[in-house]
């Protein structure tokens, strides 16, 4: 199980990099820095998410 419980630990270090990477490459192709809408976006989703599981 060590391995399951490292690769949940790491999950969300994983989404807040490809966010990141997101971010930049939206950045690049709008010319726009919309950073703060992403991460609103993303903390909304994490948040409806963990109320549907503990519903």
């Amino acid at each position: 199980m060590p391995v399951l419980s490292d690769g949940i630990s790491a999950l969300p270090k994983a989404i807040a990099s490809l966010t990141a990477d997101l971010i930049d490459e939206h950045e690049a192709e709008t010319g726009l820095r919309q950073g703060g809408s992403f991460y609103a976006v993303l903390q909304f989703t994490t948040k409806l998410g963990g109320a549907v599981v503990l519903r």
